[in-house]
């Protein structure tokens, strides 16, 4: 398993979706794995894709119509699992 985090950190799909649940699933995923694994620089890029998550939720919550969706309301249930 030790190929896997070079792997996970020159991978270009790892790279944020534009929308916030795909990119919150991505954070968390990433986190679990880094922290798993105990690998620090994959650990980075989990929280840039936690940053990047919040950002697009925060983008999604100012529109009435996206705030209401059931996808930001899944982001932000997914986004809190980063915080344990």
């Amino acid at each position: 398993m030790d190929f896997v985090v070079p792997a996970m950190m020159n991978v270009k799909s790892l790279e944020s979706p534009p929308t916030s649940l795909p990119t919150a699933v991505m954070a968390v995923s990433l986190a679990l794995f880094a922290n798993r694994r105990r690998a620090k620089p994959l650990l980075a890029k989990a929280a840039k894709q936690y940053a990047k998550a919040l950002q697009q939720t925060n983008e999604a919550l100012r529109h009435p119509e996206r705030a209401l969706e059931d996808e930001t309301l899944a982001t932000i249930i997914i986004l809190g699992l980063f915080e344990v």
